[in-house]
């Protein structure tokens, strides 16, 4: 018949060996240190440099995802134009203030509802922190009308 060890002697003897390997894995936090996320909704006419106009009918919102040099736009129109073209652009708001990233990221194209969808990947600079998006269906953001969403903070 064999011999059974003691619970606490087994344990006594993993534990060591369990927390130094926990220490050596990267956590789930540690590895999404660099990731930053913020949602903006998109103001129909704010041609304010990512101001908040909270009056301002809301024609969508954006998402935006940052990680390291790299933002992602998940723009999404809602009671947007209907089957019109909208240019998405991307501004920096700090530290320089109202700066054009992106002359151009693309285009969303909405149904005749108003409804569209786009991703968008842009290279920012290491010091930008702040950022608004601008679909717009003129050929460029400074045209009047723009449709700024709010500044979000993606470090």
């Amino acid at each position: 018949m064999k011999r059974r060890r003691p619970a606490s002697a087994l344990l006594s003897a993993l534990v060591p060996g369990l927390v130094t390997a926990t220490l050596a894995m990267p956590t789930a936090a540690s590895a999404a240190t660099g990731a930053h996320n913020a949602r903006a909704p998109i103001l129909r006419h704010n041609g304010d440099c990512g101001a908040s106009k909270p009056a301002r009918k809301h024609i969508g919102f954006v998402n935006f995802h940052r990680v390291g040099n790299i933002v992602r736009l998940n723009v999404h129109l809602k009671g947007a134009d209907p089957q019109a073209r909208y240019n998405v652009f991307l501004f920096e708001n700090a530290p320089k203030f109202c700066h054009l990233i992106d002359g151009n990221l693309g285009t969303v194209r909405t149904n005749g509802a108003g409804v569209g969808n786009g991703n968008f990947n842009v290279h920012v600079p290491a010091s930008a922190t702040k950022f608004f998006a601008d679909p717009t269906v003129k050929p460029n953001p400074f045209t009047f009308p723009s449709n700024d969403t709010t500044t979000v903070k993606l470090p």
